[in-house]
């Protein structure tokens, strides 16, 4: 896993360089699973700011759905407005 996590850190450099337009794209074109993007945060020195990590911390755990009207979490997991909602 280390050379994978190697080249993850390269391409986190490789993406302030510009070579990537959106961090996201970056993250899925790499494969990178949540247990590597734990220890890569962990092991390696990257130059993310803080709403880039949040960005990626939110895409391996995105927000739960609100129900606007229970205000309960969604129980159909709905994109966009919650089913119960409406």
């Amino acid at each position: 896993m280390s050379k994978k996590l190697d080249f993850a850190s390269q391409q986190f450099i490789g993406y302030y360089a510009g070579k990537w337009g959106e961090l996201i794209g970056m993250i899925k074109a790499m494969g990178l699973t949540e247990k590597e993007w734990i220890k890569l945060q962990k092991d390696y020195p990257l130059d993310l700011t803080d709403v880039e990590i949040q960005e990626i911390n939110e895409f391996f755990n995105p927000p739960k759905q609100i129900c606007y009207k229970t205000n309960e979490v969604c129980k159909y997991n709905c994109p966009g407005v919650c089913r119960d909602s409406v």
